[in-house]
């Protein structure tokens, strides 16, 4: 009789699940892993290229925060982008009307020949501001000290400065600090500067019709800012500080000419970065 073997194998080969003492765990595909695979490779191609976008990119830029509790954050932010989108403005030579003499005796003397109006020029070179608190100090001291005047150079070292008085002791410490800019900014429309921005004596002499106050808003290299504001009882005094200070009789406002034109680096919204 012939013996079998203990073990008797068979010719066709295996079939998992089938005739194998082994089941073998089908094999799902690990969708968690594949999916967190897809995103990892997607945001690392978009922060690689993304960066090389810049047009279609908005710049992130400091934010102030400094140290003196009479002034919130809110506030300092209010300053630095009621100026900034002032700048803005007139870099890209869009909107800020210029009040200019010329035009405006031309519309006396000529009165049916239509409406004469001027927009300030673009500018090559307007830099954007950032904020300082260093200027808001000085600022602040000056806006504590309730006096109106303007305070002499060796009270504000490195600085000029704006100052408004705000006759509305009910309204709210931002409505002041927002009265002041539109104030400020609003002596071009209404008083107007040359047209080649040319700071001359004259300009900075004026009896009337001054647009020193403008002026430093608007400088080109002005790209530090900083103010404080105090309630005086029956207003509010509103200062703000400006480095290098701008004012410089002889020397333009900006420069004029295609947008940015002049910025060593980088220009966003027709300000140089």
């Amino acid at each position: 009789m012939e013996t079998k073997s203990k073990k008797e194998y068979s010719s066709t080969p295996s079939v998992p699940g089938r005739n194998s003492p082994y089941k073998r765990r089908s094999r799902k595909p690990d969708v968690m892993a594949n999916l967190t695979l897809t995103v990892v490779v997607i945001f690392t191609f978009f922060d690689a290229v993304g960066s090389q976008i810049t047009p279609s990119n908005t710049p992130v830029f400091e934010r102030p925060n400094c140290e003196n509790p009479q002034l919130d954050n809110r506030m300092r932010e209010q300053f630095l982008d009621g100026h900034n989108q002032r700048r803005s403005s007139l870099a890209r030579g869009e909107t800020e009307s210029n009040g200019n003499r010329t035009l405006i005796q031309n519309i006396r003397q000529h009165p049916r020949a239509g409406n004469y109006h001027s927009i300030a020029p673009p500018a090559t070179n307007m830099y954007r501001m950032r904020y300082s608190c260093d200027a808001e100090t000085y600022a602040q001291q000056h806006a504590n000290s309730c006096n109106r005047t303007v305070q002499p150079p060796y009270a504000r070292p490195g600085y000029k400065e704006n100052t408004f008085v705000y006759r509305n002791p009910r309204a709210t410490p931002a409505a002041a600090g927002l009265a002041a800019m539109a104030d400020w900014w609003s002596e071009l429309a209404t008083y107007g500067m040359r047209t080649d921005m040319l700071f001359t004596q004259g300009v900075r002499t004026r009896e009337t019709r001054r647009v020193t106050k403008w002026a430093k808003m608007a400088w080109w290299n002005n790209n530090l800012v900083g103010c404080g504001l105090k309630h005086c009882g029956k207003y509010y005094l509103v200062v703000c500080m400006y480095r290098p200070g701008g004012n410089d009789v002889g020397r333009k406002v900006y420069n004029i000419g295609p947008v940015c034109a002049e910025c060593p680096t980088t220009c966003y919204e027709g300000l140089c970065n």
